[in-house]
């Protein structure tokens, strides 16, 4: 099968796929609103309205919401931070369960907004790049500069002033931009690649407060971001739980010093 065929059957699928989720996903809201919690109904209603912004399904997005609880329950100083913004969903699920628990955090969205860039050796395992990975190449995944501004300002009616849109190449515009952060609170890693992920975490690790938190979307799915991963904690001697969200990525906790 020719692949222009094969990556339009794809995402067809896929869309198919995503929607049924959506429509599946209807029965937790009413459940979760009847059970009266409201910070568990709180995530479920966040989770069900940023669904059509995401590529990485519900557990993605709980999972978003509960490090971000873990972080404003600790009191963690900092930013919100994601670099792989695509649509944006898990951002804005970031801003808006910050916003559920009462802060309102500086918001930082990294990306080339033109999709994917080309994976390197280091990404490949044999012929693939990943477990359970599609097909992923050079502008995939895309979500634009446009399609992130208006889920952010005009759906989820953030403001303006806290959310900082940065288009470009991680390696061009983390070194430049990375002072005007400050503390990170929660950084969430989206880049698929080795190079990608590696760049981040060089980056900006050092600003993740202690006892800050570190969202890797990747980790378990995509080869290179765990080897990127494995090669910085290991080389930085840092000792931390990788806690699985369930659906292919993870998270772990900024050691305290």
């Amino acid at each position: 099968m020719p692949a222009r065929t094969y990556n339009s059957l794809y995402n067809t699928m896929r869309s198919v796929y995503w929607a049924c989720q959506r429509v599946a996903y209807k029965g937790r809201v009413i459940t979760a609103i009847a059970g009266g919690k409201s910070d568990h109904a709180a995530r479920i209603r966040l989770v069900d309205k940023l669904l059509p912004y995401t590529m990485g399904g519900p557990l993605a997005l709980e999972s978003t919401f509960d490090v971000v609880e873990k972080a404003e329950r600790a009191c963690v100083d900092g930013a919100l931070v994601e670099c792989g913004v695509a649509r944006g969903g898990c951002s804005a699920m970031m801003a808006l369960a910050a916003r559920h628990f009462g802060s309102a955090r500086k918001v930082w969205l990294f990306d080339s907004y033109e999709g994917l860039p080309e994976p390197t050796q280091d990404d490949f395992r044999g012929d693939a790049v990943g477990r359970v990975v599609g097909p992923l190449s050079a502008g995939m995944l895309v979500g634009t500069v446009e399609q992130v501004s208006d889920l952010m300002f005009n759906i989820c009616k953030l403001d303006k002033n806290d959310v900082n849109l940065v288009k470009g190449w991680f390696q061009d515009t983390l070194p430049v931009t990375r002072e005007n952060i400050g503390p990170i609170a929660v950084l969430r890693l989206d880049g698929d690649w080795y190079e990608s992920t590696k760049c981040c975490l060089e980056n900006l690790y050092d600003q993740v407060a202690p006892g800050g938190y570190v969202i890797i979307d990747d980790y378990a799915t995509c080869y290179g971001c765990e080897k990127a991963v494995t090669e910085f904690l290991d080389g930085r001697k840092i000792k931390t739980e990788l806690v699985p969200d369930g659906r292919g990525g993870a998270w772990f906790r900024k050691p305290n010093p």
